[in-house]
Order: C-alpha cells, then sequence, then structure tokens
C-alpha cells in the first residue's frame, strides 16, 4: 500500500500517459555507458519536462528495486527472467571478436563461433549477464576459454586486450560507441552465430505510469533502431 501510495503521489505530477514529471530507472553496466550518452540530449529535447534518475548496477539487484517499487523501469539485455513483469524489445545486440593489431587473428575476415571456445579469451565476471546467460555464444565460449582472468567491466577487458593479454567478445553498442579505439584493438566480425542478446525494457504492469513507460520504450525503440545503408 506505501509502494501505491508512493506511485499514486508521482502520477500526481505526470499522467499515466505522460512523459512528464520523475521516472527512475535502472541500467546494466554492459548498456548504460554506450546508449546513455547517445540518449540523453535527444530525451531532454523530445521530454522537456521529464526528469530521469538513472542507477546503473547488475541485473540482479536491479530487478529487486524494480519488484520492490524502488524503480520504474529497467533498461537490460534479454534472455532473462522477469515472471510478473511486461517487456519491452528495443533492439538485437550482436557481438564481435575483438582482439590486439599483433593478434593472429586480427588480419581473418571472420572468425567462426564454432573456433571461439578453443581461444584464449578475456570476459566479463559470471555475475555480469553479458557472460552468464545473454547469449549462447556466450556460455559456449566461458566453457572453452583458457584464460582465468574475469573482469569487472568491459572498459578493463579491453584495456587488457590492448596490452596484448588475450582477445575479448563486446556487443555492438560498445562498438559503435568507440571503445575500442583507443587500445590498438581490431574488430573482427563472428561468422556463424544465430543468436544476439535483446536490448529491452521491463516494467512493473500495475504500475500507475505503465503508459508513460510504454511511451518511452516506444520512444527508445525508434531511436535505436538500426540505422539503413
Amino acid at each position: 500500500m506505501l509502494q501505491l501510495s508512493d506511485e499514486l503521489v508521482d502520477l500526481g505530477h505526470g499522467g499515466p500517459g505522460m512523459l512528464t514529471g520523475r521516472l527512475e530507472i535502472g541500467v546494466i553496466p554492459t548498456v548504460g555507458p554506450f546508449l546513455l550518452p547517445r540518449l540523453m540530449p535527444a530525451l531532454r529535447q523530445r521530454y522537456p519536462e521529464l526528469e530521469l534518475g538513472w542507477r546503473e548496477d547488475k541485473t540482479a539487484p536491479l530487478m529487486e528495486r524494480l519488484r520492490a517499487g524502488q524503480l520504474d523501469a529497467l533498461l537490460m539485455a534479454f534472455p532473462h527472467a522477469v515472471s510478473g513483469l511486461e517487456t519491452m524489445d528495443l533492439f538485437e545486440d550482436v557481438y564481435h571478436f575483438v582482439c590486439h593489431a599483433d593478434h593472429p587473428l586480427a588480419t581473418a575476415e571472420t572468425v567462426d563461433v564454432k573456433d571461439l571456445p578453443q581461444l584464449d579469451l578475456l570476459l566479463l565476471e559470471k555475475e555480469h549477464c553479458l557472460h552468464a546467460h545473454a547469449i549462447p555464444l556466450l556460455t559456449a565460449a566461458a566453457g572453452g576459454a583458457r584464460s582465468s582472468f574475469s573482469a569487472t567491466s568491459l572498459h578493463t577487458l579491453v584495456a587488457m586486450v590492448g596490452e596484448g593479454q588475450g582477445a575479448t567478445l563486446l556487443p555492438t553498442i560498445a562498438i559503435e560507441a568507440g571503445l575500442h579505439e583507443a587500445h590498438s584493438s581490431v574488430v573482427v566480425p563472428i561468422a556463424g552465430q544465430t543468436q544476439a542478446r535483446q536490448i529491452g525494457l521491463v516494467w512493473r504492469g500495475q504500475s500507475p505510469r505503465a503508459s508513460a513507460i510504454r511511451e518511452l520504450g516506444l520512444y527508445l525503440r525508434d531511436q535505436l533502431k538500426p540505422k539503413q545503408g
């Protein structure tokens, strides 16, 4: 009842279908740094009366806050268990093989997905969904990787790759943000992969702001759709 009371107070500052007032949104670390700098200027221009409070954390604690009513929505990667919540897919985020310019595969046209488990891959620690369960591609690679190193951020992974300590897998949004460019790293497409992680929005369907969050999701989907050409 207290949670619902707080949400109704917030609703008074912005109608259920209006993007005004304040929304608290969680975002995972393998998404936030690469999308928020790109999205925030457009959001401010499109919705000048909307105040967004962003909280970055791993999926599990953010999901707890969402279910407890401490967050209005969560920008995250799928698949993930979200029973009892509403979701909206925004875009597909495929993976790329990233290595140092001196790596034997740096000049390859593609790296076959079947070869990933035999390569010396640096991966995120298992608590990150990007490693643990984002797509079967990473699960297979993690099972066969020989490296004992696991990082807490993609930035650390790329820095290690830049020092010639191995190779890694990066999602498209990190590549497009130029994460690899300062570390003498080369991006090689992965051939044979049939899946990618889905980036989407999740929220409580019974929230008084649910229609506003759906509107926000549709706007984000339009802003993040792949560019033609």
